[in-house]
């Protein structure tokens, strides 16, 4: 027998070892999962739900429950090797199942929607634990919304949360100012991702695609990938990425626009006001409507706290009245990240921020700013592009509100694990046969 049959018979009965042994860890594991409590005969249990303050360790939690200090000890320390308590959060709920006698029989720590952990006791201190296995279902799906006053509104009143509303904003953030844009009747179309857990919003995925149709014009965006970036584009394939963002804030109000005869509700006079004031609240993100490098961070007369950043080709964009600037010149500053805290310093009557736009130092204003676009899709990446956002399109277009493409996905860390010790070992022994 040759040198290289014998490396195949021992790598076969080696990979065969090791899945017996692994399906036979696994079986234990599950065993110990669905082992009862060693009281389950007459149970009479207190059940108690709660939450972790940020004042409160797990261990001091459990102390108010009049829980003792041993008994703490020992479920903590069983489920060390799950999960870390110093890295708990607060808002991390708990269920604690206590016996008549004030002892623990079962405790559920739940750290995300993905992260569940169970301590069933066993003996006097002792606990068998797991990572609790969760099944999540991933969901397409479209809605229509219909704008009465806000974004925010339109989108709550479809019931759906805040997130949705700031991934639909953030994407158009390029071409529509949400502060002026958007009239009652206005329609959004959003095509998107989320995940569910037993018929709970997890989370949002993503948006692949969405429409703003306004009484003068409809925007577009649709995700693409081609293999090595991942954008949004609109129907005709050019990005909705552009040099600068339509506006500083998230959401807010305009409470003053770019006007050179303007009257000063201060100074009480005539004075040109060279921006456009976006009013908020104390402490809201500033954020760079463009990516550049700062050039003035400070205080700077009626500006208050101010923000200067330099862009390419002569422009520059200030940021004024600021609570707090967070960023000091010289620093790179990338689009959208946040640069400061809104405030009301300097010569101002209520929290705002107080936004110009300049090129080669000569004020423009910002609404009418024509953004530079980055590359257009074009030649055989167009026709992909337009190919591969034909279901996005028709579906938007159906007017109708769906629900489909559902993947239920078993997050089981215990199973996932057995594979990748499995590959893992296989790797090993390809290295060293």
């Amino acid at each position: 027998m040759n040198n290289s049959h014998t490396a195949k018979l021992t790598i076969f009965f080696s990979l065969l070892l090791i899945v017996l042994s692994l399906l036979l860890y696994t079986k234990i594991q599950l065993s110990q999962k669905n082992r009862k409590p060693a009281n389950h005969v007459a149970l009479n249990l207190t059940i108690i739900n709660g939450e972790l303050s940020d004042k409160k360790a797990i261990y001091d939690e459990l102390l108010g429950h009049k829980i003792s200090s041993t008994e703490i000890y020992g479920l903590t320390n069983s489920l060390d090797k799950l999960f870390d308590f110093r890295t708990a959060k607060p808002k991390d709920s708990y269920k604690l199942c206590l016996n008549p006698d004030k002892s623990i029989n079962k405790f559920i720590y739940q750290a995300s929607p993905y992260d569940v952990y169970v301590a069933v006791k066993t003996t006097e201190n002792a606990f068998s634990t797991y990572k609790e296995a969760v099944y999540i279902n991933k969901v397409q799906a479209t809605k229509t919304f219909t704008l009465k006053s806000s974004l925010y509104q339109a989108i709550a009143a479809g019931g759906e949360r805040d997130s949705l509303a700031n991934s639909f904003a953030d994407i158009f953030s390029w071409d529509i100012d949400f502060f002026l844009y958007p009239q009652p009747g206005d329609t959004i179309k959003i095509y998107y991702e989320k995940y569910e857990k037993a018929g709970e919003l997890i989370k949002y995925g993503k948006v692949l695609g969405a429409q703003y149709i306004g009484k003068e014009k409809t925007f577009s965006a649709f995700l693409y990938n081609n293999g090595k970036n991942e954008a949004y584009y609109d129907l005709e394939g050019n990005p909705l990425r552009k040099m600068f963002r339509k506006m500083p804030l998230e959401f807010g109000r305009i409470s003053s626009t770019f006007n050179l005869k303007r009257f000063h509700p201060i100074l009480r006079r005539i004075r040109p006001h060279l921006g456009t004031d976006y009013a908020s609240y104390y402490n809201a993100p500033v954020q760079a409507t463009g990516t550049g490098s700062v050039s003035f961070s400070g205080w700077l007369g009626g500006y208050g706290n101010l923000v200067i950043i330099r862009h390419p080709n002569g422009y520059e964009t200030y940021y004024g009245h600021n609570s707090k600037n967070l960023v000091r010149t010289g620093q790179q500053i990338d689009q959208g990240q946040t640069i400061a805290l809104v405030g009301s310093t300097g010569q101002s009557t209520g929290p705002h921020v107080h936004y110009e736009v300049r090129c080669r130092n000569i004020p423009i204003n910002p609404s009418s700013l024509k953004t530079i676009s980055l590359h257009s899709l074009t030649g055989n990446e167009l026709s992909n592009y337009k190919q591969g956002i034909e279901k996005q399109v028709a579906l938007l277009n159906s007017n109708k509100d769906m629900v489909f493409a559902k993947n239920t996905q078993k997050e089981n860390n215990l199973v996932k694990n057995v594979f990748k010790n499995i590959f893992s070992m296989v790797n090993k022994i390809f290295i060293f046969a």
